[in-house]
């Protein structure tokens, strides 16, 4: 995964507390979304570089739990291409990338200048082929992957 990256988390993860208040990956803090003694979800932070290392989580009561080498930074995604550069609906569009799954295994949403605009036709994690929907207008296409990141 990468910056914005969901990464839930499960088993026995408090060492006796009763929350979760920090969690890091390769040593930088994640947001702690979502957290019980049995099930955290938190949001990986920016580390720059591509690399594979700890989670550590840290339970109220100071105890830690160590997921060792479990998460792997992968560099940003990004959109190369978009083909046509406009159309109505209907149009099949090709958006070619790299990483535009974001460490994950598929796209939970594809939005034109903020609005859902098209409907999936291929996915892969350098290509993407869609069919635009009625009603969309000239905006950023922004790909969001099952991992919550976006590209």
């Amino acid at each position: 995964g990468r910056a914005g990256t969901r990464v839930t988390m499960t088993g026995t993860l408090c060492g006796g507390g009763t929350s979760i208040p920090t969690v890091t990956i390769l040593g930088q803090e994640a947001a702690v979304d979502t957290n019980d003694c049995t099930r955290a979800i938190v949001v990986a932070a920016d580390f720059g570089a591509n690399a594979t290392g700890d989670i550590v989580i840290t339970a109220d009561t100071g105890a830690e739990v160590t997921r060792s080498n479990v998460f792997t930074y992968i560099s940003e995604g990004r959109i190369t291409s978009i083909e046509p550069q406009a159309g109505q609906a209907g149009t099949t569009v090709t958006i070619l990338g790299e990483n535009l799954f974001g460490g994950g295994t598929g796209v939970a949403s594809i939005t034109l200048a903020g609005t859902s605009a098209f409907v999936p036709v291929t996915t892969s994690n350098t290509k993407i082929v869609v069919t635009v929907l009625a009603g969309t207008g000239a905006g950023d296409v922004v790909v969001t992957s099952d991992t919550g990141v976006t590209v």
